[in-house]
């Protein structure tokens, strides 16, 4: 018979908090997954009404690029 237990947000927080590093980045990719989708179609909607073409977010993506290559050197 399965058990079936209720977590507060609070609790699945101090959880995570005692967790080592490796399976906070596993727990994290595994909400990645799940979420991911849904936050795609969200945003897919939020922008509809914004128009933007491909060559302007590539040249957005190329100023960033650049502005974080310089600033590592």
């Amino acid at each position: 018979m399965p058990v079936e237990t209720k977590t507060s947000y609070k609790q699945a927080i101090n959880i995570i908090k005692k967790m080592n590093q490796k399976d906070k980045v596993k727990l994290a990719n595994y909400i990645n997954e799940i979420t991911l989708k849904d936050w795609l179609i969200d945003f897919r909607k939020r922008m509809k009404n914004i128009p933007i073409t491909f060559d302007e977010i590539t040249e957005i993506v190329e100023e960033v690029r650049q502005a974080r290559y310089e600033s590592s050197n």
